[in-house]
């Protein structure tokens, strides 16, 4: 159990793409009006530019509203603003926020309730080229989910977080999160496992990168480094001759996490 708990808690640190530029603050557009307006209810909360999502949105804007007149805002912005990039710094193409159930009214009451879609900023899930993954932490933040009766001025908003994963680290909070993890692992009384820090090296901008190991025990890394690492180096025929007649013994299998040659966190498990 204690290796689920920690397993994922460091997949949240390590899965993040290279911070290699300042950390963009966060988008709060609209969050003092959000606070003033009229509570929209969201299905979920957090919007993903790798993965296409669907939200249904809730909102009772009063009486005598004609839904002719509703309209969605994301940021402050009609949703028909916030178009797709298509290459370079150029962001025009087809709007990736759309309605995909049209606003009406749940029977019997004023709620007026629709359907959105958050597509792919980018027309991908994969934001490693390089002219893509150095605009996209520019879109990371919380932004005002607004539905407006043009007519009337109502609104009805939420403040939701766009983010490129469900969870995003800049580099300058990877090494707290780290600490975080270590303190949690020292304070369980249950926790049985190793974990270890180290700082591999520098980046080019001379930073550490980080590097975190976490396996059954010590003697099981101890195993790897001294025993199954150099036969497999030096003689991999009589090691995988082993592994076929399972004659290996005791053994624990290592898992590298490394997301790209420009990420500045390591990790290493020994399952």
């Amino acid at each position: 159990m204690w290796m689920k708990k920690v397993f994922a808690g460091w997949l949240s640190v390590v899965l993040v793409l290279s911070a290699f530029v300042p950390a963009m603050a966060a988008n709060e557009t609209g969050a003092s009006a959000t606070e003033q307006a009229t509570a929209l209810e969201v299905s979920r909360s957090v919007f993903s530019l790798t993965e296409a999502r669907t939200v249904e949105v809730t909102a009772d804007l009063g009486e005598g509203v004609d839904l002719e007149d509703v309209e969605f805002q994301f940021g402050g912005k009609p949703l028909s603003e916030w178009q797709q990039w298509t290459e370079g710094q150029s962001y025009n193409g087809d709007p990736f926020i759309t309605v995909v159930e049209e606003p009406s009214f749940v029977e019997g009451t004023n709620k007026i309730t629709a359907v959105l879609e958050f597509g792919l900023l980018y027309g991908t899930d994969d934001l490693s080229n390089r002219t893509i993954r150095t605009q996209y932490q520019q879109f990371i933040g919380d932004y005002e989910l607004a539905l407006v009766d043009s007519a009337s001025g109502e609104k009805a908003a939420a403040t939701v977080e766009l983010n490129v994963y469900d969870q995003f680290k800049f580099y300058d909070e990877l090494k707290p999160a780290i600490d975080d993890i270590f303190e949690a692992a020292e304070q369980d009384t249950d926790n049985d496992r190793y974990l270890e820090y180290q700082t591999v090296g520098k980046t080019v901008e001379g930073r550490d990168i980080h590097f975190v190991i976490l396996a059954r025990d010590e003697a099981a890394v101890d195993q790897y480094l001294n025993e199954t690492l150099p036969t497999a180096l030096e003689d991999p025929e009589s090691l995988i001759e082993k592994l076929e007649n399972d004659t290996m013994g005791d053994y624990q299998v290592p898992i590298w996490f490394k997301i790209s040659t420009r990420t500045k966190s390591k990790a290493w498990m020994c399952k």
